[in-house]
């Protein structure tokens, strides 16, 4: 069971230093490149998933189990930089959600400036 702890926690640690590389990226400037990663970022949370089944096999076919201090840090631990890794989920759909409504006020409002002359004839 502790080692498929220290598993999880190195994966969440990796998700949430991928998480923090898309953070640090300008929106603007680089939309294809968060739009990759956070499509590479779906393999970190499917690794982490499978950890999961298998903690949950092991605690199905051994029963309870009494947990060491080490178990219990790293759950602790794993459970932090959940919450980190959510917050920072947040603050990246918002990010996007604003540049989306941006754009959208940007295309909807009528140019007030017109540099065509209509001339008729």
């Amino acid at each position: 069971m502790g080692k498929l702890l220290k598993d999880k926690y190195e994966a969440v640690v990796s998700l949430n230093n991928f998480t923090k590389e898309i953070m640090k990226l300008p929106l603007k400037v680089e939309y294809t490149k968060i739009n990759a990663m956070i499509g590479e970022r779906q393999e970190y949370i499917e690794k982490i998933r499978d950890i999961d089944i298998k903690i949950n096999e092991y605690i199905m076919n051994n029963g309870k189990f009494k947990e060491s201090e080490e178990v219990k840090n790293l759950k602790i631990k794993i459970k932090i930089l959940v919450a980190e890794t959510i917050e920072m989920d947040k603050e990246i759909r918002k990010n996007v959600n604003d540049e989306l409504k941006s754009v959208k006020a940007s295309l909807n409002q009528p140019q007030s400036f017109s540099k065509l002359v209509n001339i008729k004839a």
